[in-house]
């Protein structure tokens, strides 16, 4: 690693670039300095003929630059207006002309008309160039418009503004001289539009009538006279109907003289779910419903079965005007009936009424085979509990009490939420004494880590630590030797391009004699920082490490 040092002693030595407070190498210069340099005596130049000593990329005025050899000429050359004989002068360079700065005769202005064929070379006065448009220009005339019973003069330059009302009539102007008005695509009418004759209202294939605002369902449509639909379906959305006839006719387009054959009733669409019906069935001539969409069930007549009554052996059938009897067993169940509802009433048992158990007891509760409590007592339970830490003495929390949680201040925070405690570290910890970390440190994308190796009469070249190049880009090792009472400190800056390793050393410093070189490479994915001692003599190795991750 000799070759990738550099030592500053009564000056700065190098075989390659030297870059000075920059972060990025152009590969061209040899010496890159972002800043300024400042020389108190020469700046020499050695290039041959034919290479310009030196390069100025800036705009600016060199000050105190003599150039009285520019491109050969000296500099009085260039004062001289008689040397300029090819380029074209900036405007701004020459200076405003008036007729007085031309000689006597050089400029003739005329004070004539200017005629159709007017091709003298004198100039014309302003105001005969004025006089001459006044009177062969139409352009400059008045006229005015009017609404058959307003009118509005439009004086000469003028501009006639032509508005539409918004809503109502829109109006546009195109590039071709065209002025076209016509209504806009939403026409609002702020009263009544009338439609004379048999006239009718046509619209497209979807027709809608909107009494609110836009897409507004609240609005209301009243149709002051009868309404008939002609088409084949009437579909209405609304959450709420209300119609004044008390009997809905179906079915209403079958002759009075035709037999029925189509069945009819009421439809529920239930979305996802399937639908269900209420019918009067033609076929059996009953009322009939269906839960499932399949399985129609017929209305009960005066002699049909109404239910069937079962105790799992015994079955009865009931139709209209037979009774039904529920009977209780004696101590268990009462039955009463009235107008028509059934009361049921568990018998009384020995427990009597009332709440069991406090924060102190807990219920004791008895029931029997048929699930009714026969017995009801009360336990008494533990309202106190101890709490032991790591020193301090053991605390006793008695019922009632609050047991509270309190964190250091710098050191633990706590938190109670949802009958959660949480203890944690605050934002800023303090610690008073020592922060003993086992194995690394970590400090957002940097990791510290210090380890240790021994080597004993060798003089071989040994791993001393050793990283991941997958998971860090660079470290900075430091690097202590010790050898009895010796101490060998240095350095080491190391980075790799995920196949090679590259280091640089600096910072040494010796108690004595060097007691070891170093060296560092890649194998089997990590960098490694190896160490080749001086001596046999047993030497101790620490290291100390700083990781940036890739």
């Amino acid at each position: 690693m000799a070759d990738k040092k550099f030592v500053v002693k009564n000056g700065l030595q190098s075989e390659g670039r030297v870059l000075v407070n920059k972060t990025t190498d152009n590969n061209t210069d040899n010496v890159q300095i972002d800043g300024t340099i400042q020389v108190t005596g020469q700046v020499k130049s050695t290039v041959s003929s034919g290479t310009a000593p030196f390069t100025v990329a800036s705009a600016t005025v060199v000050q105190n630059l003599n150039a009285d050899l520019l491109d050969g000429q000296e500099g009085s050359y260039y004062q001289s207006a008689d040397n300029i004989n090819a380029g074209t002068l900036a405007s701004a360079r020459l200076p405003d002309l008036e007729v007085g700065d031309f000689a006597a005769g050089a400029v003739t202005i005329e004070s004539e008309g200017i005629a159709n064929n007017d091709s003298d070379n004198n100039f014309p006065t302003s105001a005969a160039v004025k006089d001459y448009v006044d009177s062969n220009s139409d352009l400059y005339t008045s006229w005015t418009i009017g609404d058959g019973s307003t009118t509005q003069a439009i004086a000469s330059g003028d501009t006639l503004t032509v508005s539409g009302t918004s809503n109502e009539v829109d109006v546009a102007v195109s590039a071709t001289d065209t002025l076209t008005i016509g209504l806009p695509n939403d026409v609002t009418i702020a009263n009544d539009l009338t439609i004379g004759g048999t006239g009718k209202i046509k619209g497209p294939t979807t027709f809608y009538i909107d009494p609110a605002g836009d897409n507004d369902t609240s609005g209301t449509v009243i149709i002051q006279g009868s309404l008939t639909v002609q088409g084949t379906t009437t579909t209405i959305n609304s959450n709420e109907i209300d119609i004044g006839d008390n009997i809905i006719r179906l079915n209403s387009d079958l002759a009075s003289d035709a037999a029925p054959t189509q069945n009819a009733g009421l439809l529920v669409e239930r979305g996802s779910s399937t639908d269900v019906q209420f019918i009067w069935n033609e076929t059996s001539d009953k009322w009939q419903v269906t839960e499932d969409g399949t399985n129609f069930y017929s209305l009960l007549n005066a002699n049909d079965t109404l239910f069937t009554v079962s105790d799992g052996s015994n079955t009865t059938n009931l139709t209209s005007g037979d009774t039904a009897t529920f009977a209780a067993t004696s101590g268990q169940l009462t039955v009463a009936e009235s107008s028509g509802t059934v009361t049921y009433s568990l018998a009384d048992t020995a427990v009597t009424a009332a709440t069991y158990g406090s924060t102190t007891a807990v219920p004791v509760i008895t029931v029997d085979a048929k699930g009714r409590l026969t017995n009801v007592t009360t336990s008494a339970i533990a309202t106190s509990f101890t709490i032991s830490g790591d020193s301090g003495s053991d605390d006793s929390v008695a019922g009632g009490q609050t047991l509270n949680f309190t964190g250091t201040a710098n050191e633990i925070s706590t938190a109670i939420s949802d009958n959660t405690v949480t203890f944690a570290l605050p934002d800023d910890v303090t610690i008073g004494q020592h922060l003993t970390v086992s194995d690394e440190l970590r400090q957002g994308q940097h990791v510290h880590l210090s380890e240790t190796l021994t080597t004993t009469s060798t003089t071989q070249t040994s791993l001393v630590t050793n990283f991941s190049a997958t998971t860090y880009a660079s470290a900075e090792v430091n690097v202590v030797a010790i050898q009895g009472s010796n101490r060998h400190l240095t350095k080491l800056l190391v980075t790799h391009d995920g196949t090679n390793a590259y280091a640089t050393e600096f910072g040494e410093v010796l108690t004595g004699s060097a007691l070891a070189t170093y060296d560092v490479d890649i194998n089997a994915g990590n960098v490694r920082i190896l160490v080749t001692p001086a001596s046999t003599t047993s030497t101790k190795f620490q290291t100390a490490l700083v990781f940036s991750k890739n």
